[in-house]
C-alpha cells in the first residue's frame, strides 16, 4: 500500500466519494447547488436535521461544497479527481467536476 493510498485507508468519506466518483466522469460542471440533488442518494443522512426535517438547499449546497472541497485534486480512484473552476471570476460560484486526469 502507497502513502496515497494509506492515507484515506480509514476515511470513510473518501471511500463514499471514491466509490460514487466514477459514476460522474463526463458530467458537465455544476455549482454544488447543482451537485447537491445528484448526490442526494448518499448524503441523505446529512442533508436531514433534527428531528427529520430537510435542510434547506443552502445548508446542502454547503455541506456539498465542504466534502467537495476536501478531495479537490485527490486521486478517487481509476485516474478521477473533482475539480473546482470559476468561470465568472473568483466573485462568483465555482462549478465542480469529476474528470480522468
Amino acid at each position: 500500500m502507497n502513502f496515497a493510498s494509506s492515507e484515506h485507508a480509514f476515511d470513510p468519506k473518501y471511500a463514499m466519494l471514491a466509490e460514487r466518483a466514477r459514476e460522474f466522469v463526463g458530467e458537465p460542471p455544476m455549482s454544488t447547488s447543482g451537485w447537491a440533488s445528484k448526490v442526494e442518494p448518499w448524503l441523505a443522512e446529512r442533508f436531514v436535521g433534527r428531528g427529520g426535517v430537510p435542510k434547506s438547499d443552502r445548508a446542502r449546497s454547503t455541506i456539498v461544497g465542504r466534502l467537495f472541497g476536501e478531495y479537490l485534486g485527490v486521486e478517487l480512484g481509476a485516474g478521477v479527481k473533482l475539480h473546482r473552476a470559476y468561470p465568472d471570476g473568483q466573485t462568483h460560484s465555482p462549478t465542480n467536476a469529476f474528470a480522468c486526469s
